[in-house]
């Protein structure tokens, strides 16, 4: 999508080609053409948009037979994504809940091999590059995601250390696949920026979930006892992680 200056709104649109799969369907796929690339080869994204990627000097006419002799393994792999869970991939929006904002994403064709981002007005995050790439496009909005949650989450952890009297000795905003923070043993705590898509106070929970680590390094009754002091509603926040936790495989 791209801007004019008399301020109308154009849009390019990729090519699309059609492979005829053995039940006699027709799929869509794209040329990708790619300076870095050694071999012709198929990408099937999460979304389930097909791709082909052309080193240089390969002829396209080359490029369609290739798609076609790989036919049987795209309709595998097509049966396989439709019963696999949905993945958030090129998002259109993302809620960010902790702070009660929802920011809109575009997406504009840009370098390949690499995606940048940048802030414009009323909560619209552009994303320039290799948008085809799931991999880069979740990069890119992970490292969005962690500009906007060093700093705050920083600022509430010590809030709450102070307010409670505990002491830990740093703090690591990462983007972990299956934890939400941890603390370990010399009291360093390891904070997911992805709690931005979760409500304040759950993230507040969380927070203190790990600064009662720094007291005790398990998870005894003497530890849920701790989090209940600070925390009595603990365990819904704990079952509202259960059912939105999806999230944390993304970004």
């Amino acid at each position: 999508m791209q801007l004019s200056m008399h301020g109308l709104v154009s849009i390019t649109m990729p090519k699309h080609y059609f492979v005829r799969l053995a039940n006699a369907s027709q799929y869509p796929y794209q040329l990708i053409h790619s300076s870095r690339a050694k071999h012709l080869s198929l990408k099937l994204t999460s979304s389930g948009a097909l791709s082909v990627i052309l080193p240089q000097g390969i002829q396209t006419l080359l490029a369609h037979s290739f798609v076609q002799e790989q036919s049987a393994w795209i309709e595998k792999h097509i049966r396989q994504s439709v019963t696999k869970p949905s993945i958030t991939a090129r998002p259109d929006v993302l809620d960010l809940k902790m702070l009660n904002e929802k920011w809109s994403i575009e997406y504009k064709e840009g370098v390949q091999g690499s995606v940048e981002y940048s802030e414009l007005p009323n909560h619209c995050l552009s994303i320039t590059g290799e948008i085809q790439s799931d991999k880069l496009v979740n990069k890119i909005i992970g490292l969005f995601l962690k500009n906007k949650a060093s700093a705050l989450f920083s600022q509430i952890i010590s809030e709450l250390a102070t307010q409670h009297g505990f002491q830990y000795s740093g703090i690591t905003i990462r983007g972990q696949k299956g934890r939400w923070g941890s603390c370990s043993s010399r009291k360093k705590l390891n904070i997911n920026y992805k709690l931005l898509l979760m409500p304040e106070a759950v993230v507040r929970y969380v927070f203190i979930h790990e600064l009662c680590h720094t007291r005790e390094m398990n998870h005894s009754a003497k530890f849920w006892q701790l989090v209940e002091n600070y925390v009595p509603e603990y365990r819904q926040y704990r079952e509202y992680l259960k059912e939105h936790g999806e999230i944390i495989r993304y970004f």
